[in-house]
C-alpha cells in the first residue's frame, strides 16, 4: 500500500488504586507513528470563533491490517501526512477491509 502520512492513536492507561487506597486517574498516551494513506473527504477553514477561525475537516485512513493490534477501540488520532500536521481527530467510524487486508478508520 502507497502511504502519504502517519497516524497516531490515544491509548488509555487504567487507572487504579494505590497502596494507600488513593484513587490513580487512567493517563492518555499516543501511540507511535504508524504509516497510512490519507484521504481527505473535507477540508475548510470557514469556521469562525471570536479569536479566529478553526479548521473543519474529515479524512479517511487507511492502514494495513495488524493482528497484533486491535484498530477496532481506537476513538482518537493524531494525523500528519506529507510533514504536514492534519491536528487530532475523534473517530467517526472505523472497519476491517478483510478482502483487501486493511483496515479503514473515517474522522
Amino acid at each position: 500500500m502507497r502511504t502519504n502520512g502517519t497516524l497516531q492513536y490515544q491509548v488509555l492507561s487504567p487507572g487504579g488504586i494505590d497502596d494507600n487506597g488513593e484513587p490513580i486517574a487512567p493517563t492518555e498516551t499516543w501511540s507511535d507513528a504508524i504509516a497510512c494513506n490519507i484521504k481527505t473527504n473535507s477540508d475548510n477553514r470557514k469556521g469562525v470563533y471570536e479569536d479566529g477561525e478553526f479548521r473543519m475537516a474529515s479524512f479517511i485512513i487507511l492502514l494495513e491490517a495488524d493482528a497484533k493490534r486491535k484498530f477496532e477501540n481506537i476513538k482518537r488520532v493524531k494525523l500528519t501526512r506529507n510533514d504536514e500536521t492534519l491536528g487530532e481527530y475523534r473517530v467517526i467510524c472505523s472497519e476491517p477491509l478483510v478482502t483487501q487486508g486493511r483496515f479503514q478508520i473515517m474522522v
